[in-house]
């Protein structure tokens, strides 16, 4: 059926709406024709139509329009047409209601399968990956998978920075907020400065410990010692004003391989005793030979957790031997002084007359040497070793001017092992 033929019907059927409001026309299809070149567009219902109906919009304005329909209502309605402005590649994105843009700086590489984003502002990230609302399983904002096989090298993730800066940070990474918080979870070798590491963690170059200063007021003892925030630092400077040896029975915070230094920057003897039961048992300290153990003054000793003893375990001290202890010497000897011989290993003592008896403090670890001399000129200055903590078998404890002796502490007395006279 041709327009010319249509158009008297269609003319009865709105003539007819006008009047009766509803009328029908059944046609097999339309055809418009464009004038006498009989170029035309025919329009059919397709075969098992499910009936609708099509209400077209009451007028056009003058613009560029899209004919929409809603499926659920049939009413049709003109929207503007979307703005679209881009390159092939690029992606596109709105910048208004009705306008799609795209940008050299966002760009989808068809034939590599790559995407590419180059982010020009230097005041906010160039990909920014939001998630917030409550999470009821494991939740991963941002996941990189590769399934690829073959090759000498890859990569999942190659993040570089180039161009003069005061600082540069490739990756910084922080997790906050949770009972326990991880920054990374890494399964495989780590190599800093390196390109091949050849174990877990393969460090060219320095590793630092950042050290705690911890104060101590008094001389304890001191159980379960956390020297702040589970002794999440492996380098302690415990300083301090006391005036005799601490004892440190157990120190919180271990676990499996964990390191901890100690340095005693007081001016008295830090005590630690093997095994004491003073301090829970994951957080005692295992000596060698079941002994006290001993950080002199300015020592550090070194210490890793055993997972097997659930303990600490002594690795190394510094100084290693007792020849670094300090010298000692003094004319103002008076009666029933105590010489520092818990620091000292050599005491030169210059007596005036007669004092009378002089007392030793115990020894710093079993085996420390010790030499006292009487410095002085002349029978007349003279003084006497004395104590409970010393034994000078048969010989006297007796030194006058230009003698001494040589002591070892076997951790009860001072053992008087050699005598020179004048």
């Amino acid at each position: 059926m041709t327009l010319r033929r249509i158009l008297p019907a269609l003319m009865l059927m709105s003539a007819a709406a006008l009047s009766a409001q509803t009328s029908y026309e059944a046609f097999k299809g339309i055809r418009l024709e464009a004038g006498d070149n009989q170029q035309a567009i025919s329009l059919y219902a397709p075969a098992s139509t499910v009936p609708y109906t099509l209400v077209l919009p009451q007028q056009l304005t003058p613009g560029t329009w899209m004919l929409s329909v809603d499926g659920s209502t049939g009413i049709t309605s003109f929207a503007a047409a979307p703005s679209l402005l881009g390159t092939a590649g690029q992606v596109p994105f709105f910048t208004g209601a009705s306008s799609l843009r795209g940008s050299a700086s966002f760009v989808f590489d068809s034939t590599a399968k790559r995407l590419s984003i180059t982010a020009t502002s230097t005041t906010s990230p160039g990909l920014r990956l939001l998630r917030d609302g409550a999470v009821t399983s494991a939740d991963t904002v941002l996941a990189l998978r590769s399934t690829s096989t073959g090759g000498p090298y890859r990569r999942g993730l190659s993040i570089e920075l180039s161009g003069s800066a005061d600082t540069s940070v490739a990756i910084d990474a922080s997790a906050i907020g949770a009972t326990v918080n991880y920054a990374a979870l890494l399964s495989g070798r780590v190599g800093v400065q390196t390109r091949t590491p050849r174990t877990d963690l393969d460090v060219n170059g320095a590793v630092a410990y950042r050290q705690r200063t911890h104060t101590v007021t008094s001389v304890g003892p001191h159980h379960n010692v956390d020297f702040g925030t589970s002794n999440n630092r492996s380098y302690v400077h415990v300083t301090g004003t006391i005036t005799a040896a601490s004892t440190w029975t157990g120190f919180a915070g271990g676990t499996d391989g964990k390191v901890l230094c100690i340095t005693n920057a007081t001016a008295e003897n830090m005590v630690i005793p093997s095994n004491a039961t003073s301090s829970t048992a994951g957080n005692r300290v295992l000596t060698t030979d079941g002994n006290d153990f001993v950080i002199t003054p300015g020592a550090t000793a070194t210490f890793v957790y055993s997972q097997a003893d659930l303990a600490w375990r002594v690795t190394s001290v510094s100084p290693l031997s007792i020849s670094a202890f300090s010298n000692y010497t003094t004319s103002s000897v008076t009666a029933n002084m105590t010489l520092p011989s818990s620091t000292a290993a050599y005491i030169r003592l210059l007596p005036t007359g007669n004092v009378g008896s002089v007392y030793l403090e115990d020894g710093a670890v079993i085996g420390q040497i010790l030499v006292v001399q009487n410095d002085a000129a002349g029978n007349g200055n003279k003084f006497t070793l004395a104590g409970t903590n010393l034994n000078v078998g048969s010989t006297s404890g007796t030194l006058s001017g230009g003698e001494a002796v040589f002591m070892i502490w076997d951790g009860d007395q001072w053992q008087v092992i050699a005598r020179k006279g004048t």
